[in-house]
């Protein structure tokens, strides 16, 4: 893990920093991001800089071993859209959703099964 104090990883719950898998400075334009991995296949890539709108996370579906192995995903449970200008506590109920993803959707499987 490559992991540097930064204002993004003091804004996530303790709880979750053991699935940082990226935190450093953005690979193209000014600014932290800290990509964060479920054992899911999902996560986030949380950034703030030059562009953002303020803190900002996106949903990640990881494609390989690579912390940059993976596809944005806009529509899940957690947002249809990139979340934009977080603070501390959306921030951490979005990591929170996108941790229990695969419960989602074996739900909604379920749910369209009993009609």
């Amino acid at each position: 893990m490559n992991c540097i104090n930064s204002l993004i990883t003091g804004l996530i719950d303790q709880k979750y920093h053991k699935f940082i898998v990226y935190a450093g400075q953005r690979p193209y334009t000014p600014g932290e991001q800290v990509i964060v991995r479920f054992p899911n296949g999902y996560g986030a890539s949380i950034i703030k800089g030059l562009g953002t709108y303020g803190l900002e996370l996106a949903v990640l579906k990881f494609t390989g071993s690579n912390p940059y192995d993976f596809d944005l995903i806009p529509y899940v449970p957690v947002t249809e859209d990139v979340l934009g200008y977080l603070d501390s506590r959306t921030l951490n109920r979005a990591l929170k959703k996108i941790k229990k993803i695969d419960k989602y959707r074996r739900l909604i499987k379920w749910l369209i099964g009993k009609r």
